[in-house]
């Protein structure tokens, strides 16, 4: 059996000892039992009890013992779990860890800002370290936040972070890339949100409570630890992320090697799942083991949805999405929750170019700032695509909103109180680049569309491959004409002729595969004005 889940083989209630706690909590028991079904995690599910971990169809858990004698009842043999002997050396203690970040904040004070969101049970700042070209001034640029050791005994998260700060701090004056992620993002790095958890080297914070099921839940219903106080922890992070306006985040687990993502208390869909999955999917195809050789085995291109893992409530990443609309994943770094510290340089190289993706994804997909039209001010406002049950805000400071999208035409709206909803059309979002959508809200009581200013045609690049979508910009109410010329001059083919387009945005998709691959223009002729021309390389495939 895998050394995570080592067992004293005890089937006896009895000899099952209570763990003990730092507070007057009623007291609980970690446990292992063998299921014989995958599906059987749903019926624990459905008993009330919350699964912590599951490995090979052995279940870790803790209960109290009400909920141990519910599965005896139901025919599960319980087993005291005991946790692997944890490696402390070469790992940060939570010490080192503020030490190291007061280092880098002496070493590059320009591009670093350290500050507390908080402290834990025991008293201990809740540290967070941001990275960027102004880290003391709130700016127009997409906000990305990383949390580590959210359990005290998955210390990897906290390493690999801390490897992140080196690596753009370090490389920030000589590479070029790693510079523009610094200037255009904002960058928050919490590498121990459990810092008493951490040092007592268990899952828990002191009081004996999983911080990852001590959440808001999307439902309204009652979190995995089963009661409705939040921890001191839990309220830092959940107060301090109420006041910023992240576009994604990460919260590093280990004991897996996957990346798990919404939701965890539902079966049901969320809202812009196959975006959540793209997003997850690219962080994993970029870390060979995890896309691989994921664990569990069965997570499909080393990405599973919580739910289709096992039920859980209270989780970040739910809270995340919902109540704050930033999409949180959690990412579980190796199947060994406290590996030796020799296997740290490996692990991040793994991870590297995975977390710097999801630092570039933020600013993917359409973004821009929201003011106020008279004024220019800016204007606190709810961004909305249509046929999608989610909404995004702006930055209330700032003005400026962040949504990634996959590629494809979306209708969007700008809604604030006292202004006119805006509604812009047909707007082609490319998934991997950015659609800069700067937006001006006017005073009014009605709605009101964006027209294009100017004639256009737009294409994702010179070059397509048949069929392609074209965006039409109509700015007035005409007769339009749409052609295919060669480089001599001559009309190859007319896509449509005598069309009548109000003034709006629109796509086409074309196919022309009777012509040869070669380089040509598209003319699009209004009636009663003078045309447009784009020049695109068609090719088959």
């Amino acid at each position: 059996m895998n050394q995570i889940f080592q067992v004293i083989r005890r089937y006896i209630f009895l000899f099952i000892i209570p763990c003990t706690l730092t507070s007057s909590k009623v007291p609980f028991y970690r446990v292992i039992f063998k299921i014989k079904d995958h599906n059987e995690v749903y019926e624990i599910h459905e008993l009330g009890i919350s699964i912590e971990e599951i490995k090979d169809n052995w279940v870790v858990t803790k209960v109290n013992e009400e909920e141990m004698k519910i599965l005896i009842a139901h025919g599960y043999k319980l087993e005291k779990f005991i946790e692997p002997p944890i490696k402390t050396n070469g790992y940060h203690s939570y010490g080192n860890m503020v030490a190291k970040l007061d280092t880098l904040t002496i070493l590059y004070p320009d591009i670093t800002n350290k500050f507390s969101i908080g402290q834990s049970l025991e008293g201990r700042e809740l540290i967070c370290l941001k990275i960027s070209d102004n880290p003391e001034v709130d700016e127009d640029e997409p906000e990305i936040r990383f949390i580590g050791i959210i359990h005290g005994n998955e210390p990897i998260g906290c390493e690999l972070l801390l490897n992140l700060a080196d690596t753009l701090l370090l490389s920030y004056s000589n590479n070029e890339y790693l510079a523009n992620l610094v200037d255009n993002r904002e960058i928050f790095i919490i590498p121990m949100i459990n810092p008493d958890g951490r040092e007592m080297g268990w899952r828990y914070n002191a009081s004996g409570e999983d911080l990852n099921r001590d959440f808001p839940v999307p439902d309204s219903s009652i979190g995995g630890d089963a009661n409705w106080e939040y921890e001191p922890e839990t309220s830092a992070l959940t107060n301090w992320s109420d006041t910023m306006n992240f576009t994604l985040s990460a919260t590093f687990h280990s004991g897996a090697r996957v990346v798990n993502y919404q939701w965890d208390y539902t079966h049901e869909i969320p809202p812009f799942h196959s975006l959540i999955r793209e997003i997850s999917k690219g962080y994993a195809i970029r870390n060979d083991s995890m896309f691989n050789s994921p664990d569990p085995s069965y997570a499909d291109s080393g990405v599973i949805r919580g739910s289709e893992w096992y039920l859980i409530t209270g989780s970040l990443q739910d809270w995340s999405y919902h109540y704050t609309d930033c999409i949180d994943i959690t990412v579980e770094l190796s199947s060994e929750k406290w590996p030796d510290s020799s296997l740290i340089p490996e692990l991040w190289r793994q991870n590297k170019n995975s977390i710097l993706y999801l630092i570039e994804k933020a600013g993917t997909g359409v973004n821009g700032i929201v003011r106020d039209g008279e004024t220019w001010e800016p204007v606190y406002a709810t961004v909305s695509v249509s046929g999608y049950d989610k909404v995004i805000k702006t930055d209330p400071i700032v003005g400026d909103y962040y949504r990634p999208l996959l590629t494809g035409s979306y209708d969007l709206t700008f809604a604030a109180p006292d202004y006119c909803t805006l509604i812009i059309y047909n707007l082609l979002v490319y998934g991997d680049s950015t659609q800069i959508l700067n937006i001006e809200l006017v005073p009014a009581g009605t709605t009101y569309v964006e027209e294009p200013k100017n004639l256009s045609i737009n294409v994702s690049s010179e070059i397509v491959i048949q069929p392609f979508m074209v965006t039409l910009g109509i700015p007035e109410t005409d007769i339009y004409t749409l052609s295919i010329y060669d480089l001599a001059g001559r009309k190859i083919k007319e896509i449509f002729k005598n069309r009548l387009y109000q003034a709006g945005y629109y796509n086409e998709e074309i196919s022309v595969r009777a012509i040869p691959e070669g380089i040509y223009f598209l003319m699009l002729n209004p009636q009663n004005r003078i045309g447009i021309t784009r020049k695109i390389s068609i090719f088959d495939y």
